[in-house]
Formats: C-alpha cells, sequence, structure tokens
C-alpha cells in the first residue's frame, strides 16, 4: 500500500510577515508537520505549524497553527490480483 498525506491549510492564519521571495520572485513560507503518536479524535494524523525562526522558538515563541494532516492509505495497482477473466486476450 502507498501512502498519500492530505492536508488543509488554513490561509487566514499565516503570518505574512515570515514569507519571503526567492530570486525568481516566487513567495514562499516554511512549514513543519507535527505527527501525532496516533489519530486524534477527528481522525488528523498530525497538524500544520508555520515556521518562525530558530531564534524566535528559543525564545519560546510558537509558530501558528494552520491545519491538519491525515494519512490515507492506497492501493497499490500493482497489489491487485489479476483475474484471467480480466485479459483481453
Amino acid at each position: 500500500m502507498s501512502k498519500i498525506t492530505s492536508c488543509k491549510i488554513n490561509l487566514a492564519k499565516v503570518d505574512k510577515d515570515k514569507l519571503f521571495k526567492s530570486e525568481k520572485g516566487n513567495i514562499y513560507m516554511d512549514a513543519t508537520i507535527l505527527w501525532n503518536d496516533g489519530p486524534d479524535k477527528y481522525g488528523n494524523d498530525g497538524m500544520i505549524v508555520q515556521d518562525i525562526g530558530k531564534e524566535a522558538r528559543e525564545a519560546g515563541e510558537k509558530g501558528a497553527i494552520l491545519g491538519n494532516v491525515k494519512n490515507i492509505e492506497v492501493a497499490s495497482k500493482e497489489s491487485a490480483p489479476i483475474e484471467d477473466d480480466d485479459l483481453p486476450f
């Protein structure tokens, strides 16, 4: 089985002062996923927080909680058995 991680991010909670531009002019935000030991009561496997930098973190500040993540199990095509009746020849 493969895994897909689904994310929901509340853009209204993004600290726009922490956004930065690349040399090409693209706008980025650093974020971190904090994984739970197991799913919470809503089935979420973790949460996404906005990075605030090492100095701010060491000073006791915390990044805004932007949303949640959920792992979704996906059956791979290779794991499905092939029935002879399904072959076109």
